[in-house]
């Protein structure tokens, strides 16, 4: 069945049926192919949530729908003067999560003119992995986003799957200095469209500030391997060059270059113990000495410190691993931001019986912790969450006693530190879930999981926040990042700390986090 429908506002309301039976669905106007998804079944009747769809450059037009035989679907696409939202739907405040549907991967993250943006993986049809698309999101605060429109679709090349963005600063490409690129992998064989073609590396651009993005059809990295992806591109100032990271096959990248952001050529290809896809590079200075070193960033949170002279990385350290937990993922660095590196993770997140899964990580200011030789990854909140997190109560526990925090409604975080390095145990009484920490042992124990903490290096603090049912954990001086979800109900409740060891006070304070203006 062909459904015809004349686009008279700038958005298509789809209707969901959460988890139902999918069908693939292609879209076309004037006789050519727009895109194809795969949708679960729902009608007007029985939907769980609608999938919102711009369609502001086809008003006036008509769009041909085919692909689903019900005509109850047909009837209940809406069309409307705005996106759909969700109403009275718990979600975490500072931990981005998109109205509807399945997020993972942050790409293309760029800053300019006081705006970050935040582009993603995305599925909006459902709340599991699909229709590989980019979601739009922008934030002035690094805490607050706005979700936009979705900037690209699946097409004849494939998903749109991970990839970065950079600001025309050299004015290449016949582009004003305003343009915003963005350089993407086309996942080519991931859709019956695109069956017959490979991974290729493209490029988007956008001349609205990020609003929209138009994709450039000419430009392609022909495939180096069959499903190569992700590339990470940066300017290198020392050898005045254009770098792209791209993830080849099993631990296997390559670093291209370009002075025209055009033509890129191999200049290495490397292997790294373990490491895999979403590759990033990047600078950092070492805390409290002159010297810079490059580390070389991986999907699973591992990373690798060296040296980069534009050709070539040169590994100094083994790997090493920046996440704690298994629910970071594929964090990327923004461009765009002066003399700091901030990087945002996806957090694999399920959110059950919600209608979004996976979240973003709060925002971390990256740099480099020296220890007898060794280099440890620092991942403390970004300044814009600690300018905005305002003191509740400053108190002190010692041995044996047990501290009410108080009740949560907001997000809410717990500071421990010390003068002397911790010692003893504190249990911290989560609703009904409990986080063991046994400064002794350098462990964390929630639920079946344990954590093993640096033996190298003092333990005088951690940070616990909790924002609804995610929990971010830092601790020994940002070398430590720890993520938990509570999935069996946001914390509502009274928190309560129990310090069931130790002979020396503890100085916790207790931040809330100042409301948005």
């Amino acid at each position: 069945m062909i459904f015809a429908i004349e686009i008279r506002k700038p958005y298509l309301w789809i209707p969901v049926k959460k988890q139902g039976e999918k069908k693939l669905l292609t879209i076309a106007a004037d006789q050519e192919k727009i895109t194809e998804v795969m949708v679960p079944i729902a009608n007007k009747d029985s939907c769980d949530f609608y999938a919102t769809i711009g369609v502001r450059d086809y008003q006036g037009k008509t769009l041909l729908f085919d692909g689903i035989e019900e005509e109850s679907f047909y009837q209940g696409i809406r069309q409307e003067e705005s996106r759909y939202e969700t109403q009275q739907v718990n979600r975490p405040e500072i931990h981005f999560t998109a109205n509807t549907g399945w997020i993972n991967d942050p790409n293309g993250l760029v800053y300019q003119d006081g705006v970050y943006h935040l582009y993603f993986q995305y599925n909006p049809f459902d709340v599991e992995w699909d229709n590989m698309s980019w979601g739009h999101a922008v934030s002035k605060d690094l805490l607050h986003w706005t979700q936009l429109d979705t900037v690209m679709w699946p097409d004849e090349e494939g998903m749109m799957f991970s990839g970065s963005g950079i600001r025309n600063e050299r004015k290449l490409l016949n582009l004003p200095e305003a343009a915003l690129l963005f350089y993407y992998s086309a996942a080519g064989g991931t859709t019956p469209w695109s069956k017959e073609k490979l991974f290729t590396q493209r490029l988007a651009y956008s001349l609205d500030h990020g609003k929209t993005l138009k994709k450039e059809k000419t430009f392609v990295v022909p495939t180096i391997e069959k499903e190569n992806r992700d590339p990470k591109v940066f300017w290198h100032e020392e050898s005045k060059a254009y770098i792209m990271v791209l993830w080849l096959k099993d631990h296997e990248f390559a670093i291209l270059r370009s002075t025209n952001l055009t033509e890129f050529t191999i200049s290495q290809r490397l292997i790294l113990e373990d490491a895999f896809e979403c590759p990033d590079l990047f600078p950092l200075s070492v805390e409290g000495e002159r010297e810079k070193k490059w580390v070389f960033w991986c999907a699973d949170g591992f990373y690798y410190v060296g040296d980069f002279d534009g050709f070539t990385f040169t590994l100094e350290q083994g790997k090493r691993c920046g996440y704690q937990t298994h629910l970071p993922y594929a964090a990327q660095t923004i461009a765009g931001v002066i003399d700091r590196m901030i990087s945002i993770p996806w957090l694999r997140a399920k959110f059950l019986d919600r209608p979004y899964t996976g979240a973003m990580g709060i925002p971390r200011e990256l740099g480099l912790l020296s220890i007898r030789g060794a280099w440890y990854l620092q991942q403390p909140y970004c300044q814009e969450y600690r300018d905005a997190r305002r003191k509740r109560k400053k108190i002190q526990l010692t041995s044996e006693n047990t501290i009410q925090i108080g009740t949560v409604t907001g997000v809410t975080e717990i500071e421990v530190s010390s003068d002397t390095e911790l010692s003893g145990r504190i249990n911290i009484l989560l609703g009904d879930q409990c986080l063991h920490m046994d400064f002794d042992k350098k462990q964390i124990q929630y639920k079946e999981d344990t954590v093993f903490l640096h033996e190298e290096i003092p333990l005088k603090d951690f940070s616990l926040l909790i924002d609804e049912t995610i929990i971010e954990l830092t601790a020994q001086n940002a070398t430590i990042y720890i993520v938990y979800e509570l999935p069996e109900q946001p914390l509502t409740g009274k928190i309560e700390l129990q310090s069931v060891q130790g002979t020396h006070e503890r100085n916790i304070n207790i931040y809330e986090l100042e409301k948005e203006k």
